[in-house]
């Protein structure tokens, strides 16, 4: 079973001092947080208990969170003095704190506390969907929370994972036999962190440097592996190829951590694909759907009824994010959908605004409503077209495009998310 503790402490030094305790004794799998806090998971045959007593001891101010759930361990140890074990009773350790520890609105807060409710163990003891049907679909959330069924994604810190060794000379090294001794001494404390770690390494990074000079060199290998003698030739090998050509005066040498595979959790689960083979996955079902609706969407400079193409290439989705250096940024904003084919409407207006839409015998009231606009094109070839369109909002809330077409009939095209 896997088991999350959230651990607080005093200040950004000592949170460094934690990394370095757990990822040396306890797990690889280690987040750091605001407000001084970490959190790791612990699998197999480790004891919280016994690892959150090492931490005190070390720690005496922490506050330590223990859960099942890591919402639920974060909140512990955020919330609450000491050790808070939430396997323990059937409120998930929450119960004792207070409904603001939840993030609840205000006037919800006064409404339960209206109701006699003021911690998380009473919320946690209320009719679920009763509630839900009463204060809306927000209070789901909240009785997540209180629950201990809040679902969080870890963020490894990749800090934790840095293995990354430089050394300055107090006098220029001039041959490559003195260089291979330095580097052997940098392979073998790295690996003794990689090893740690469970982690293997398929690409070393050397850096060779005199003053503003440097030179780097990148040696990869076909799979992971931490064969220091393998390492140390092909690092060696590759050094003597590619002389710096100048005398040294200080060494770095990286090793980058090779990603760990998705292997199946358990009996009843299914195992994670590969993300290298979404290319195999997005073959069969262009085999299955036909090649043409399978791509990746990309918008046209077009007012067409339907501005966009597929591109046949999935490599183009990482060609699209913008890299880390850049300063453009990705705004949220309303996603267009299309139905699969035009939906046939009955639309009755109250004067020239449209009032009721009746889709397949289901009468819907609009309740706000923006158009038309008449969007044509195409007159100059066979391919010519001509319509108005309307975005309706019903009574149900949804935001639709309305179309009257050249045949005098109004269509449902699509909708916005």
């Amino acid at each position: 079973m896997r088991t999350f503790i959230a651990v607080r402490v005093g200040n950004d030094d000592d949170v460094r001092r934690l990394v370095a305790i757990v990822t040396a004794e306890y797990s690889p799998n280690i987040e750091t947080l605001e407000e001084s806090m970490a959190v790791f998971d612990l699998i197999g045959r480790q004891c919280p208990d016994s690892c959150a007593e090492n931490i005190l001891s070390k720690f005496p101010s922490a506050s330590i969170g223990i859960s099942g759930n890591m919402a639920s361990a974060i909140l512990l140890a955020r919330e609450s003095d000491g050790v808070n074990d939430g396997r323990r009773g059937e409120d998930s350790g929450l119960g004792h704190l207070s409904l603001d520890a939840l993030g609840a609105p205000d006037d919800t807060v006064r409404l339960l506390a209206a109701w006699g409710i003021t911690d998380v163990g009473g919320l946690a003891a209320l009719p679920e969907d009763e509630l839900v049907t009463r204060l809306g679909p927000e209070m789901s959330n909240l009785m997540d929370r209180a629950k201990g069924r809040e679902f969080r994604q870890a963020d490894w810190n990749p800090c934790a994972n840095q293995f990354v060794w430089t050394r300055h000379f107090d006098s220029p090294v001039r041959d490559v036999e003195a260089l291979q001794f330095v580097i052997s001494s940098a392979v073998d404390f790295l690996f003794a962190g990689l090893r740690r770690s469970c982690l293997g390494t398929a690409e070393a990074r050397v850096t060779l440097a005199v003053g503003a000079k440097s030179r780097a060199y990148t040696v990869k290998t076909v799979i992971p592996t931490l064969n220091e003698r393998l390492w140390l030739r092909l690092i060696a090998l590759r050094i003597e190829s590619e002389p710096p050509g100048f005398d040294m005066t200080s060494v770095g040498v990286e090793f980058i951590p090779a990603r760990l595979r998705s292997i199946q959790g358990d009996l009843f689960s299914a195992n994670i694909a590969e993300p290298e083979r979404i290319g195999l996955v997005v073959s069969k079902i262009k085999k299955l759907v036909g090649r043409g609706n399978v791509g990746v969407p990309g918008v046209l400079d077009s007012w067409h009824p339907k501005p966009f193409s597929l591109d046949d290439e999935i490599a183009t989705l990482a060609k699209r994010l913008p890299p880390q250096d850049s300063t453009e940024k990705i705004r949220p904003s309303r996603s267009f959908f299309y139905f699969p084919k035009l939906t046939r409407v009955s639309v009755f207006f109250n004067g020239s605004v449209p009032a009721v839409v009746v889709v397949q015998g289901k009468k819907h009231r609009i309740v706000s409503a923006g158009g038309p606009w008449r969007v044509d094109g195409g007159w100059w070839n066979d391919g010519g077209w001509r319509r108005d369109e309307w975005d309706i909002e019903t009574d149900g809330g949804a935001l639709l495009k309305m179309v009257l077409l050249a045949d005098g009939d109004y269509y449902l095209e699509g909708g916005y998310d």
